[in-house]
């Protein structure tokens, strides 16, 4: 995923399938234990999907720097977020 797409899941949001999210942020920070990565992606919900309410929930992140589990919030307006933080990458 690092350098990637933004990519949700099927079963990341319960009822939803597979999508990719329009947007990346990739924010790469020195940290005293080594370097601090985030990943930011966010977007809309491709047309046709909807969630009831909003839903909140933990997502697992792939990378090249290990398997970690963010979050994902997805309104019920159709925008979906969801960030990754990788701590003390050396």
């Amino acid at each position: 995923m690092i350098g990637g797409d933004c990519g949700i899941d099927a079963g990341d949001v319960p009822g939803l399938p597979a999508f990719v999210i329009q947007h990346q942020t990739l924010v790469l920070s020195p940290s005293g234990d080594g370097d601090e990565l985030v990943i930011r992606c966010s977007g809309e919900l491709p047309t046709g999907l909807s969630v009831p309410s909003t839903y909140v929930g933990d997502i697992t992140c792939f990378g090249d720097a290990g398997v970690v589990t963010g979050q994902i919030v997805v309104t019920k307006s159709g925008q979906v977020s969801y960030h990754c933080r990788w701590a003390g990458r050396a």
